[in-house]
């Protein structure tokens, strides 16, 4: 694109505001104007290692609020507060006092001015006004510390309020609307049905929250004001002996358990438990109503990521997975499968179990649960509208996108660290349902495909080495798709790691007797490729020699009508 402008010049405010991948963003923007680009950047950030190290052949400027700069931004903040009537003055000296005090100790910082002005702006005379003038906190994470002693000095259901709501803007996977944010806050484990009087209203929190929260700018949501805070609330020492500010503490990797379980026990409230749709409409009438519903059911997996073990998260979503199908589950499943697929043809999931869910879900203990005590050994291999078992468990929270009934933006995302331990989860599952018993030979995983496990393990790059290792059978589903890996010039090397994995267990006498594979085979193909008297072969072929003996070269000619000849020697 930059090809088509003389020059172009890029802008990025706030670079250190960038999130967890905030060095490959650096890294990538630092790229834009390398050797040959037309392309110039100016970045303002704060100094931060990282972006330090990306960005260490950048002229650095300092550039810092002078005293100019302040009284500028402090006379208008007055004025308008003034002209608002949210900041009320009767002595009209009084004006100046505040910006000669604000100018003083602000020390460059916008945002310290911002807030004191949201103090003043809470006093009702000006001798109360000139009081905290001379009190003011010096820094940053002093003035946040003053808003939760005001808290703190406050009732234990408004410390609590302010605690919730501090944790979901900041720990939710995904903003909340300001409907959503007042039904989160409004549960309590343990609670049955949604009780509308303990939901605070929104003037409230902005009122307890103070500086320490807004709205965003299209009224839609309340957001923490300041990255700064953030940082703040991240950085609590809970430890400290008394520490007034411990409860408030924000741990990401520590919250995620209890809003897991504030999402199961929303979605088990006695209010789902007989809820029928008949079309969309009633879908968005219903969201309408329970705001909290679209969050908490496609999140509560999520939240649960690193707490399959848990008890009391087990104990929650074994009510919700009983194999009864309660109304409930009824009400989450079928959500979740409008919110996934945008399909509100609710008979698509039928005649599909928990079982189906809990593998796609990737909760192992949930399935050993319903196989073991629950006696749903037959479900093992059911094929439901959506799949088996085992088609569930390799595609996990992508079945709809697996399927086709689902584009990819539908696809589950995870962070780098979290997508390991999710398909951890899915692996184990995997491992829990065949070990139950499910079949991987002669089977189907899915009514609208030829798929068996192993063809599509290997189309998900998934799980494909477990069902070799458990002596699957090769199918000629399976060998077109190493065929096409090879052609594609894609993932040639995935279809010669596939093929090296493969032993005598996995031949069937209709493979050995096509491909003329004597039995037993026993070559590998490292040992092919050392051999002397056998012309070169495509790399197909190379791996494909683990599965044959090199007794006669017309063999592994026969057995090269798999391949398409012209790639390159091995």
């Amino acid at each position: 694109m930059s090809s088509f402008f003389d020059e172009i010049m890029i802008i990025v405010d706030a670079l250190d505001e960038c999130g967890n991948d905030r060095s490959k963003v650096v890294e990538l923007l630092a790229s834009l104007n390398a050797n040959g680009f037309n392309i110039k950047t100016l970045f303002t950030s704060r100094l931060e290692t990282d972006i330090e190290f990306h960005l260490d052949t950048y002229e650095k400027i300092s550039i810092a609020a002078t005293s100019s700069d302040l009284k500028l931004y402090v006379a208008s903040e007055i004025e308008t507060r003034s002209r608002k009537m949210s900041l009320r003055t009767r002595d009209p000296d009084l004006k100046k006092e505040i910006m000669d005090r604000l100018v003083d100790g602000a020390e460059g910082m916008f945002r310290w001015v911002a807030c004191q002005l949201d103090y003043l702006c809470e006093l009702n005379t000006d001798k109360a006004i000139r009081r905290a003038l001379k009190s003011l906190p010096p820094t940053l994470f002093a003035t946040y510390e003053r808003i939760l002693d005001r808290v703190n000095a406050s009732n234990l259901d408004t410390q609590k309020l302010v605690q919730s709501v501090l944790r979901w803007i900041v720990c939710s996977s995904k903003p909340l609307s300001t409907e959503e944010l007042l039904e989160a806050v409004s549960i309590t484990e343990g609670d049955t049905e949604l009780d509308s009087d303990a939901m605070p209203d929104e003037e409230g929190i902005l009122k307890w929250c103070s500086s320490l929260v807004r709205r965003t700018p299209d009224g839609n949501r309340l957001e923490l004001a300041h990255f700064t805070v953030e940082e703040f609330l991240l950085a609590i020492d809970a430890s400290e002996p008394n520490s007034r500010y411990a409860r408030y503490k924000i741990s990401p990797e520590d919250e995620n358990l209890p809003l897991a379980k504030l999402c199961l026990t929303y979605l088990l409230f006695e209010d789902f438990r007989s809820i029928e749709w008949n079309g969309k409409n009633e879908l968005d009438e219903f969201v309408d109503e329970y705001s909290f519903y679209r969050y908490s059911s496609t999140y509560w997996a999520q939240h649960a990521l690193l707490h399959r073990e848990n008890e009391e998260i087990l104990d929650l979503v074994q009510t919700l997975f009983d194999p009864s199908k309660t109304g409930n589950f009824l009400c989450w499943s079928r959500f979740w499968v409008w919110s996934n697929t945008n399909n509100a043809n609710f008979e698509l999931i039928s005649n599909a179990e928990t079982l189906h869910f809990a593998a796609a879900l990737s909760f192992q203990h949930i399935c050993e649960w319903l196989v073991e005590e629950k006696g749903r050994v037959s479900d093992l291999d059911k094929l439901s509208s959506i799949g088996t078992p085992l088609f569930c468990a390799l595609s996990g929270e992508d079945l709809f996108v697996t399927s086709k009934m689902a584009s990819d933006n539908h696809s589950a995302t995870y962070e780098a660290s979290e997508k390991m331990i999710y398909d951890e989860n899915r692996r184990w599952t995997v491992k829990y349902l065949l070990d139950a018993g499910a079949k991987i030979d002669n089977v189907r995983v899915h009514p609208g495909f030829d798929w068996t496990p192993l063809s599509l393990g290997l189309k998900l790059r998934f799980c494909w080495n477990i069902f070799l290792e458990r002596g699957s059978i090769l199918d000629e589903l399976v060998l077109e798709d190493v065929e096409h890996m090879i052609k594609s010039e894609v993932r040639p090397v995935l279809a010669e790691d596939f093929l090296l994995a493969v032993s005598d267990t996995n031949l069937d006498e209709h493979i050995r007797l096509k491909y003329a594979i004597p039995f037993p085979s026993s070559v590998l193909a490292r040992s092919c490729r050392s051999t002397t008297n056998v012309p070169p072969l495509n790399s197909l072929m190379s791996a494909v020699c683990q599965i044959v003996t090199i007794s006669t070269y017309s063999s592994i000619e026969r057995l090269g009508n798999l391949c398409m000849n012209g790639h390159k020697p091995c």
